[in-house]
């Protein structure tokens, strides 16, 4: 019936309209995004810290939580999924972030997304049999393959 890569949209559920599965993106694609997509938001960083836009405050012993870090971060996921609805990683490996209910995203789900990617070992939330991480969890949000049609 399902599998760890299905997960039933709670508001067709509710409804008690036939239920249609979302197809998830596996743990290794999941990986490939998150590869690409933050060498991007490093350079971007490094770029962002040599240009002293900062000064001192932008400085961190842990790059991921130096507010360089953060900012770039911020630019990059929230422009890229904005605009574009998907980020470099994703136009690379052919998916894309829908809501729960197959719908686009709307600015406040990649907000929350983008913040929540700040949380300690949230990458880790992706491996093993769940493949929906903590952002996705907490933004309602969902990494599908690019030919995924919309619910209804």
């Amino acid at each position: 019936m399902n599998n760890q890569n299905e997960v039933l949209d709670a508001e067709i559920y509710e409804s008690n309209v036939t239920r249609k599965p979302i197809h998830l993106v596996s743990g290794m694609v999941r990986f490939v995004n998150f590869v690409i997509d933050n060498s991007i938001v490093l350079l971007l960083s490094a770029m962002i810290q040599a240009s002293g836009l900062l000064g001192e405050f932008g400085y961190a012993r842990n790059v991921i939580f130096s507010p360089n870090y953060i900012l770039a971060s911020l630019c990059y996921f929230v422009t890229s999924e904005y605009f574009f609805k998907k980020s470099i990683g994703k136009l690379v490996t052919k998916t894309r972030v829908v809501r729960k209910d197959g719908r686009a995203i709307k600015f406040t789900n990649i907000l929350i997304r983008t913040l929540c990617r700040h949380i300690p070992f949230e990458p880790l939330s992706c491996f093993g049999s769940n493949v929906v991480g903590w952002h996705d969890s907490l933004s309602n949000t969902l990494v599908v393959k690019e030919g995924f049609k919309k619910l209804f």
